[in-house]
């Protein structure tokens, strides 16, 4: 009896680590042991016979996924307007409707252009060009807004009844202009009086 008591001593070893007790059956041919945890229950340990403890593997079991910040967003500076005093409003519409009166002299419309004398001919061609508009053309600046103290964006509406430009145009056209101030006058920018009468 005493004999037998031993072989079940020695075939059996336990270890004790913390809370998880690790059991190893020591029999030759089997070579395996189980985890028991404090309160009693066990589960079988990994075939290469490792003492794997159970917090240890919850957390290598759970993976973190990468995280990936997108491109950097760039937004475009958007430009800076101030609105002009009622004077300047008054002044700069002047210079369109008389930069653009189709009815009256041309050297005298000119003089509402920036360098306007350099335009005379491509005037003298738009007219001819166009002959119906000297009845019907019409210039509205529309939401003119500063962008420097000497420069100014307008939109423009610019109505007519001129069949041939109609055509090629249509008989209201809005367009986005310019004003510069030179000398304490406003004038049409050169650039909006050669794209206005020089492409159509």
């Amino acid at each position: 009896m005493a004999l037998a008591l031993g072989a079940v001593v020695l075939a059996t070893s336990g270890v004790i680590l913390g809370s998880v007790t690790v059991v190893r059956d020591l029999i030759p041919d089997r070579g395996a042991y189980s985890i028991a945890s404090a309160d009693g229950s066990t589960s079988p340990g990994p075939a290469t016979g490792e003492v794997v403890h159970p917090d240890a593997a919850a957390t290598s079991a759970v993976s973190t996924p990468p995280v990936f910040s997108g491109p950097p967003v760039f937004s475009a500076p958007q430009p800076s307007y101030a609105q002009p005093d009622q004077a300047t409003i008054d002044e700069i519409t002047t210079a369109f409707t008389k930069a653009f009166d189709a009815s009256g002299e041309i050297g005298a419309g000119l003089a509402y252009v920036q360098n306007g004398e350099s335009y005379h001919d491509m005037a003298v061609q738009w007219r001819q060009r166009y002959p119906g508009v000297a009845a019907s053309l019409k210039v509205s600046p529309e939401n003119i807004r500063l962008t420097a103290s000497d420069q100014a964006a307008v939109s423009l509406l610019i109505t007519h009844s001129d069949p041939t430009l109609g055509a090629k145009w249509g008989y209201e056209i809005r367009r986005e202009a310019s004003a510069v101030r030179i000398a304490g006058r406003w004038l049409v920018s050169a650039s909006t009086y050669s794209f206005l009468v020089g492409t159509s």
